[in-house]
Protein backbone atom coordinates (compact mmCIF):
# COMPACT_ATOMS: atom_id res chain seq x y z
CA UNK A 1 0.00 0.00 0.00
CA UNK A 2 1.78 3.11 -1.28
CA UNK A 3 0.77 6.97 -0.77
CA UNK A 4 1.89 9.37 -3.13
CA UNK A 5 6.11 10.65 -3.38
CA UNK A 6 7.90 11.35 -0.49
CA UNK A 7 10.42 9.50 1.77
CA UNK A 8 10.00 5.97 2.30
CA UNK A 9 10.19 4.28 5.79
CA UNK A 10 9.71 0.56 6.07
CA UNK A 11 7.24 0.03 8.82
CA UNK A 12 7.15 -4.01 8.64
CA UNK A 13 8.17 -6.71 6.32
CA UNK A 14 8.47 -10.09 5.42
CA UNK A 15 11.80 -11.32 2.91
CA UNK A 16 11.59 -13.91 0.52
CA UNK A 17 14.99 -15.09 -1.40
CA UNK A 18 15.80 -16.90 -4.06
CA UNK A 19 18.70 -17.92 -6.31
CA UNK A 20 18.00 -14.49 -8.41
CA UNK A 21 16.30 -11.75 -6.41
CA UNK A 22 15.19 -10.99 -2.77
CA UNK A 23 11.27 -10.19 -2.60
CA UNK A 24 10.57 -7.59 0.17
CA UNK A 25 6.83 -6.74 0.74
CA UNK A 26 4.86 -5.28 3.32
CA UNK A 27 3.52 -1.64 4.40
CA UNK A 28 5.58 1.29 3.76
CA UNK A 29 5.09 4.61 4.51
CA UNK A 30 5.49 8.10 2.45
CA UNK A 31 6.66 11.50 3.91
CA UNK A 32 4.56 13.77 2.18
CA UNK A 33 4.82 17.86 2.26
CA UNK A 34 2.28 18.94 4.11
CA UNK A 35 2.49 22.73 4.64
CA UNK A 36 -0.49 24.10 6.94
CA UNK A 37 -1.18 28.27 7.08
CA UNK A 38 -1.41 29.36 10.36
CA UNK A 39 -0.86 32.77 12.39
CA UNK A 40 -0.65 35.93 10.72
CA UNK A 41 -0.48 39.43 11.55
CA UNK A 42 0.20 42.96 9.12
CA UNK A 43 2.50 46.00 9.41
CA UNK A 44 3.00 49.66 8.36
CA UNK A 45 6.30 50.39 7.91
CA UNK A 46 7.25 51.16 11.55
CA UNK A 47 4.43 49.25 13.76
CA UNK A 48 2.15 46.60 13.67
CA UNK A 49 -1.26 47.65 12.52
CA UNK A 50 -3.42 45.55 14.52
CA UNK A 51 -2.65 42.55 16.89
CA UNK A 52 -2.48 38.82 15.68
CA UNK A 53 -4.84 37.42 13.21
CA UNK A 54 -7.10 40.73 13.59
CA UNK A 55 -7.63 42.46 10.46
CA UNK A 56 -7.07 45.68 10.07
CA UNK A 57 -9.21 48.86 8.22
CA UNK A 58 -9.45 52.06 7.19
CA UNK A 59 -5.84 51.47 6.30
CA UNK A 60 -4.00 53.99 3.81
CA UNK A 61 -4.21 53.28 0.26
CA UNK A 62 -0.67 55.23 -0.95
CA UNK A 63 1.96 53.25 1.28
CA UNK A 64 3.10 49.59 1.50
CA UNK A 65 2.21 47.19 4.35
CA UNK A 66 3.51 43.77 5.31
CA UNK A 67 2.09 40.49 5.70
CA UNK A 68 4.03 38.00 8.22
CA UNK A 69 2.50 34.67 7.89
CA UNK A 70 3.61 31.03 9.44
CA UNK A 71 3.47 28.63 7.79
CA UNK A 72 4.00 24.95 9.59
CA UNK A 73 4.59 21.62 7.90
CA UNK A 74 3.41 19.02 9.58
CA UNK A 75 4.74 15.93 7.52
CA UNK A 76 7.94 16.13 8.30
CA UNK A 77 9.05 17.57 5.33
CA UNK A 78 11.22 20.37 5.04
CA UNK A 79 9.55 23.65 3.55
CA UNK A 80 12.71 25.27 3.14
CA UNK A 81 13.15 25.81 -0.58
CA UNK A 82 9.19 26.02 -1.56
CA UNK A 83 7.84 28.82 -3.58
CA UNK A 84 4.38 30.27 -2.55
CA UNK A 85 2.80 33.24 -3.85
CA UNK A 86 -0.34 35.07 -2.46
CA UNK A 87 -3.69 35.36 -3.71
CA UNK A 88 -6.76 37.67 -2.59
CA UNK A 89 -10.70 37.87 -3.30
CA UNK A 90 -13.41 39.62 -2.17
CA UNK A 91 -15.10 35.68 -0.92
CA UNK A 92 -13.69 34.06 2.72
CA UNK A 93 -14.39 31.13 0.68
CA UNK A 94 -12.83 31.87 -2.30
CA UNK A 95 -15.25 30.45 -4.67
CA UNK A 96 -15.03 32.94 -7.41
CA UNK A 97 -12.95 36.12 -7.74
CA UNK A 98 -9.86 34.98 -6.94
CA UNK A 99 -7.09 36.83 -8.66
CA UNK A 100 -2.55 36.68 -7.80
CA UNK A 101 -1.17 39.90 -6.16
CA UNK A 102 1.15 41.07 -9.47
CA UNK A 103 4.89 40.97 -9.91
CA UNK A 104 6.31 44.09 -9.12
CA UNK A 105 7.60 44.70 -12.93
CA UNK A 106 4.23 44.15 -13.42
CA UNK A 107 2.10 46.35 -11.64
CA UNK A 108 -0.22 48.64 -13.28
CA UNK A 109 -3.83 50.65 -13.40
CA UNK A 110 -5.50 47.46 -13.85
CA UNK A 111 -3.93 45.52 -10.68
CA UNK A 112 -5.90 45.54 -7.33
CA UNK A 113 -2.71 44.76 -5.35
CA UNK A 114 0.88 44.08 -6.30
CA UNK A 115 4.44 42.88 -4.34
CA UNK A 116 7.04 45.47 -3.60
CA UNK A 117 9.47 43.21 -2.73
CA UNK A 118 10.15 39.41 -3.26
CA UNK A 119 8.65 37.03 -0.53
CA UNK A 120 11.01 35.61 1.74
CA UNK A 121 11.50 33.62 5.21
CA UNK A 122 12.16 36.31 8.15
CA UNK A 123 12.01 33.40 11.17
CA UNK A 124 12.50 30.19 11.42
CA UNK A 125 10.06 29.11 14.38
CA UNK A 126 9.66 25.28 16.15
CA UNK A 127 9.96 22.51 14.34
CA UNK A 128 9.61 23.10 10.74
CA UNK A 129 7.36 25.98 11.28
CA UNK A 130 8.78 29.51 8.92
CA UNK A 131 7.52 32.40 9.41
CA UNK A 132 6.96 34.05 5.46
CA UNK A 133 7.18 38.05 4.95
CA UNK A 134 5.10 39.60 1.85
CA UNK A 135 5.46 43.19 1.23
CA UNK A 136 2.39 44.25 -1.18
CA UNK A 137 0.86 47.32 -1.94
CA UNK A 138 -2.78 48.49 -2.90
CA UNK A 139 -2.60 49.78 -6.54
CA UNK A 140 -6.71 50.06 -7.81
CA UNK A 141 -7.90 47.70 -4.56
CA UNK A 142 -11.43 49.34 -4.03
CA UNK A 143 -11.53 51.31 -1.00
CA UNK A 144 -14.26 50.20 1.80
CA UNK A 145 -13.71 46.50 0.20
CA UNK A 146 -12.63 43.91 2.38
CA UNK A 147 -10.11 41.49 1.07
CA UNK A 148 -9.27 38.18 2.08
CA UNK A 149 -5.55 37.09 1.18
CA UNK A 150 -4.37 33.32 0.73
CA UNK A 151 -1.20 31.17 0.11
CA UNK A 152 -0.73 29.06 -3.12
CA UNK A 153 1.83 26.37 -3.69
CA UNK A 154 2.92 27.16 -6.87
CA UNK A 155 5.07 23.84 -7.14
CA UNK A 156 2.18 21.46 -6.58
CA UNK A 157 -0.42 23.62 -7.71
CA UNK A 158 -2.87 24.27 -4.72
CA UNK A 159 -3.57 26.28 -2.31
CA UNK A 160 -1.96 25.71 1.17
CA UNK A 161 -4.46 24.63 3.78
CA UNK A 162 -5.80 26.25 6.88
CA UNK A 163 -4.19 24.77 10.27
CA UNK A 164 -6.38 24.02 13.13
CA UNK A 165 -7.91 27.40 14.34
CA UNK A 166 -6.44 29.09 11.40
CA UNK A 167 -8.32 31.90 9.69
CA UNK A 168 -7.12 33.85 6.19
CA UNK A 169 -5.92 37.45 6.25
CA UNK A 170 -7.99 39.94 5.92
CA UNK A 171 -7.79 43.94 5.23
CA UNK A 172 -10.19 46.62 4.26
CA UNK A 173 -8.85 50.22 2.77
CA UNK A 174 -9.72 53.48 4.21
CA UNK A 175 -12.06 55.96 2.51
CA UNK A 176 -9.64 59.12 3.21
CA UNK A 177 -9.25 59.77 -0.78
CA UNK A 178 -8.61 62.75 -1.62
CA UNK A 179 -7.64 66.20 -0.07
CA UNK A 180 -7.73 69.52 -1.21
CA UNK A 181 -7.11 73.35 -0.68
CA UNK A 182 -7.21 76.99 -1.54
CA UNK A 183 -4.20 78.78 -1.12
CA UNK A 184 -5.08 82.08 0.33
CA UNK A 185 -8.91 83.41 0.48
CA UNK A 186 -10.88 82.19 -1.14
CA UNK A 187 -12.97 85.27 -2.01
CA UNK A 188 -10.88 86.98 -5.22
CA UNK A 189 -11.12 90.89 -6.79
CA UNK A 190 -10.69 92.10 -10.24
CA UNK A 191 -10.52 95.37 -7.95
CA UNK A 192 -11.79 98.71 -10.35
CA UNK A 193 -11.97 97.59 -13.65
CA UNK A 194 -11.71 100.62 -16.42
CA UNK A 195 -13.23 100.31 -19.94
CA UNK A 196 -10.85 98.12 -22.64
CA UNK A 197 -8.26 97.16 -19.92
CA UNK A 198 -8.65 93.72 -18.95
CA UNK A 199 -7.47 91.90 -15.19
CA UNK A 200 -6.46 89.01 -14.02
CA UNK A 201 -6.47 87.06 -10.74
CA UNK A 202 -5.92 84.06 -9.92
CA UNK A 203 -6.40 80.83 -7.42
CA UNK A 204 -3.76 78.39 -6.38
CA UNK A 205 -5.39 75.11 -5.65
CA UNK A 206 -3.25 72.31 -4.02
CA UNK A 207 -4.39 68.78 -4.45
CA UNK A 208 -3.64 65.16 -2.70
CA UNK A 209 -4.76 62.67 -4.11
CA UNK A 210 -4.54 58.10 -3.45
CA UNK A 211 -6.70 57.44 -6.28
CA UNK A 212 -4.60 54.61 -8.09
CA UNK A 213 -5.59 56.60 -11.60
CA UNK A 214 -5.40 60.12 -10.13
CA UNK A 215 -7.76 62.35 -10.18
CA UNK A 216 -9.90 65.02 -12.40
CA UNK A 217 -10.70 68.62 -11.39
CA UNK A 218 -13.74 70.23 -12.38
CA UNK A 219 -15.29 73.87 -12.28
CA UNK A 220 -18.52 75.39 -12.72
CA UNK A 221 -20.47 78.06 -11.78
CA UNK A 222 -23.51 79.13 -9.76
CA UNK A 223 -23.93 82.38 -11.36
CA UNK A 224 -22.58 84.56 -13.97
CA UNK A 225 -20.51 88.15 -13.58
CA UNK A 226 -23.87 89.97 -12.20
CA UNK A 227 -24.24 93.26 -11.16
CA UNK A 228 -25.51 93.16 -7.58
CA UNK A 229 -27.67 96.49 -8.11
CA UNK A 230 -28.57 96.36 -12.03
CA UNK A 231 -28.84 92.60 -12.85
CA UNK A 232 -26.21 93.39 -15.48
CA UNK A 233 -23.69 90.96 -16.56
CA UNK A 234 -19.93 90.99 -17.81
CA UNK A 235 -20.90 88.76 -20.83
CA UNK A 236 -18.70 85.38 -21.00
CA UNK A 237 -16.22 84.99 -23.30
CA UNK A 238 -16.41 82.95 -26.90
CA UNK A 239 -14.33 80.55 -25.88
CA UNK A 240 -15.69 77.46 -24.26
CA UNK A 241 -14.04 74.52 -21.90
CA UNK A 242 -14.01 72.40 -25.09
CA UNK A 243 -12.71 75.09 -27.62
CA UNK A 244 -11.03 77.88 -25.95
CA UNK A 245 -9.98 80.97 -27.17
CA UNK A 246 -7.12 83.58 -27.50
CA UNK A 247 -8.20 86.61 -25.56
CA UNK A 248 -8.26 88.44 -28.48
CA UNK A 249 -11.00 86.72 -30.47
CA UNK A 250 -12.91 85.19 -27.68
CA UNK A 251 -13.85 88.54 -26.63
CA UNK A 252 -14.16 90.59 -30.10
CA UNK A 253 -17.17 92.18 -29.27
CA UNK A 254 -16.47 94.04 -25.74
CA UNK A 255 -19.29 96.36 -25.45
CA UNK A 256 -21.16 93.86 -23.69
CA UNK A 257 -17.82 93.28 -21.18
CA UNK A 258 -15.87 89.74 -21.22
CA UNK A 259 -15.23 87.15 -18.75
CA UNK A 260 -13.42 83.88 -18.45
CA UNK A 261 -10.82 81.75 -17.24
CA UNK A 262 -7.35 80.25 -18.23
CA UNK A 263 -6.28 76.61 -16.34
CA UNK A 264 -2.73 75.97 -15.36
CA UNK A 265 -2.83 72.40 -16.40
CA UNK A 266 -1.28 71.84 -19.58
CA UNK A 267 -2.37 68.11 -20.12
CA UNK A 268 -6.23 67.00 -19.44
CA UNK A 269 -7.70 63.70 -19.84
CA UNK A 270 -7.48 61.98 -23.38
CA UNK A 271 -4.07 63.51 -23.73
CA UNK A 272 -5.90 66.93 -24.09
CA UNK A 273 -3.44 69.82 -24.64
CA UNK A 274 -5.87 72.69 -24.90
CA UNK A 275 -4.88 74.61 -22.11
CA UNK A 276 -1.39 74.43 -22.85
CA UNK A 277 -1.03 78.02 -24.37
CA UNK A 278 -1.04 80.43 -21.85
CA UNK A 279 -3.34 82.84 -23.89
CA UNK A 280 -6.45 80.16 -23.68
CA UNK A 281 -9.63 81.10 -21.93
CA UNK A 282 -13.13 79.37 -21.88
CA UNK A 283 -16.59 80.82 -20.64
CA UNK A 284 -17.59 79.85 -17.14
CA UNK A 285 -20.66 77.53 -17.15
CA UNK A 286 -23.23 76.23 -14.85
CA UNK A 287 -22.07 72.45 -16.18
CA UNK A 288 -18.97 71.00 -14.42
CA UNK A 289 -15.96 71.42 -16.55
CA UNK A 290 -12.84 69.59 -16.49
CA UNK A 291 -9.79 72.03 -15.64
CA UNK A 292 -6.78 69.55 -14.17
CA UNK A 293 -5.84 65.99 -14.26
CA UNK A 294 -3.36 63.40 -13.23
CA UNK A 295 -3.23 59.80 -14.44
CA UNK A 296 -1.42 58.62 -11.12
CA UNK A 297 -1.80 59.49 -7.31
CA UNK A 298 -0.23 62.77 -6.45
CA UNK A 299 0.87 64.45 -3.38
CA UNK A 300 0.66 68.26 -3.10
CA UNK A 301 0.18 69.31 -6.57
CA UNK A 302 0.13 72.48 -7.06
CA UNK A 303 -3.08 74.58 -10.17
CA UNK A 304 -3.02 77.94 -10.75
CA UNK A 305 -6.72 79.11 -12.34
CA UNK A 306 -6.75 82.15 -13.68
CA UNK A 307 -10.00 84.58 -14.00
CA UNK A 308 -9.78 87.22 -16.62
CA UNK A 309 -12.19 89.95 -17.12
CA UNK A 310 -12.91 92.90 -19.32
CA UNK A 311 -15.30 95.51 -19.65
CA UNK A 312 -16.19 98.54 -22.61
CA UNK A 313 -17.22 102.12 -22.16
CA UNK A 314 -20.95 101.35 -21.93
CA UNK A 315 -21.03 98.41 -19.35
CA UNK A 316 -23.27 99.87 -16.21
CA UNK A 317 -21.45 101.21 -13.32
CA UNK A 318 -22.32 98.13 -10.17
CA UNK A 319 -20.67 95.82 -8.00
CA UNK A 320 -20.23 92.45 -9.47
CA UNK A 321 -19.68 89.36 -7.88
CA UNK A 322 -20.09 85.59 -9.09
CA UNK A 323 -19.55 82.62 -7.54
CA UNK A 324 -17.64 79.37 -9.02
CA UNK A 325 -17.03 75.91 -7.54
CA UNK A 326 -14.55 73.21 -7.71
CA UNK A 327 -15.20 69.25 -7.58
CA UNK A 328 -12.62 66.72 -7.31
CA UNK A 329 -12.67 63.44 -8.07
CA UNK A 330 -9.90 60.64 -7.37
CA UNK A 331 -10.18 57.58 -10.19
CA UNK A 332 -9.24 54.36 -10.19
Amino acid sequence: MFSSAGFINPIGSEELKSNGFILRSGLYRFSVFTPQAGSWRWFGETKSLAPENVAPSDISGESAIKLRWVVEEVGGVSAAKSIFKLQFSERPDFVGGVSDVTEAEFCGPSSFWCYVDKIKPVNHKRNLAVEYEFLIKPASASLNTVYFFRLFDTERNRPIALGDGATFPSITLGSTLVAFSLDGSPSISFGSLDPFKSKEVSQRLTITSKGANGYRLFLFQRQGLLGRSSGAEIAPIAGTNEEPKNWASACADVSRGCYGYHSGDKSLSENSERFARKDTYARLEEKPKEIAFSPFPVAEDKINVIFKAEIGDEQPADTYESSVAYIIVPTF
